[in-house]
């Protein structure tokens, strides 16, 4: 059978209109625009000295604010926790923009004070150390100023060692800051024991989420895992931050376990938690109470660092925190 040149090209015609669509329903695709990110350095509030970094993403919906521990500064607990790519301050090629656009966070670091007579202490002051400053009156200014100035209500503390340590603070004494509390490596001062002047009793409770290592010399937790305190040894401070511990001699700790026992699990939801509910993996121990807004977990052979927490625990800390997070939505 022959065919003219018109048949041809009509026949070609037809192949490229179905190739095209053919007027059918479109097949492009619109990506979801691309999040606007900023970091913001050196930020302060009026009337206090600390600097703040934020990290600053338009697909935030909710904000964590991390204190560093003793002596940090606040873009080496960022590098740490692997949200700032660098040692250094943040740049925004630095900054780990990634994560925290999958997981819609403003990352808030604010930098820690030290007193004249230990200038390299920087901290808290939160009943183990001073820092100088009214840290307190500091966070519940720098969550109202998150909300006025990011339009996000749900605001999270969390610190590292004395950090953690301020975060225990809050939880007892200041709850309504924040929407919930997570600590590493930082146990309550025993300023809040039970059975003395001030213990902790919050008016209202707040998920409450404690990872500690078990084999942590700073804190010298091996050992002393069950006890309800324990005395830290004055060998364990260095001599030159000696000055800004309330206590360089006798700091007691309220051990986490204990604080889950007969603190947080009593006051939260009336449960009497025992060792033996933990659930172990030979790595991690963990103890859920209250409907899983307490969370405590024992990186078995974790020390102090968040280098060590995460190697030994096979996680990484700010993706626990996250796991945590998301799970009281």
């Amino acid at each position: 059978m022959k065919y003219s040149k018109i048949s041809f090209i009509l026949f070609f015609l037809i192949i490229f209109i179905v190739s095209c669509g053919g007027g059918g329903e479109s097949s492009v695709t619109t990506n979801p625009p691309t999040p606007a990110v900023k970091v913001e350095s050196d930020l302060k509030l009026a009337g206090f000295p600390h600097q703040i970094d934020i990290y600053n993403t338009s697909a935030a919906n909710k904000a964590v604010v991390f204190l560093h521990g003793g002596g940090g500064l606040k873009y080496e607990f960022a590098f740490e926790l692997g949200l700032n790519l660098v040692d250094e301050p943040p740049t925004t090629a630095s900054v780990n923009w990634a994560w925290l656009n999958t997981n819609k966070i403003l990352a808030v670091f604010p930098q820690g004070q030290a007193i004249p007579a230990a200038p390299s202490a920087y901290t808290w002051d939160n009943h183990v150390m001073v820092s100088g400053e009214d840290d307190t009156a500091f966070l519940q200014s720098l969550a109202g100023y998150i909300k006025s100035q990011y339009g996000i209500s749900d605001i999270y503390l969390a610190g590292h060692s004395n950090g953690g340590m301020m975060v225990n603070r809050f939880w007892c004494e200041s709850p309504d800051t924040f929407k919930a509390y997570i600590s590493l490596s930082g146990p309550a001062s025993s300023y809040y024991l039970p059975s003395g002047s001030t213990p902790c009793k919050p008016g209202i409770t707040k998920p409450y989420y404690g990872i500690v290592g078990g084999q942590d010399n700073v804190l010298q937790v091996a050992g002393n895992w069950d006890k309800p305190t324990w005395t830290l040894s004055p060998s364990m401070i260095n001599s030159t931050n000696s000055p800004a511990y309330v206590d360089p001699i006798s700091t007691i700790f309220i051990g986490e376990w204990s604080s889950q026992q007969l603190i947080r699990s009593p006051l939260m939801c009336n449960e009497a938690p025992v060792l033996a509910d933990g659930i172990s993996n030979g790595v991690i121990a963990t103890w859920n109470n209250c409907n899983g807004r307490l969370k405590l977990q024992e990186v078995l052979l974790g020390a102090h660092t968040i280098g060590s927490l995460e190697t030994q625990s096979g996680q990484k800390m700010r993706d626990l925190i996250m796991l945590f997070i998301n799970q009281l939505q």
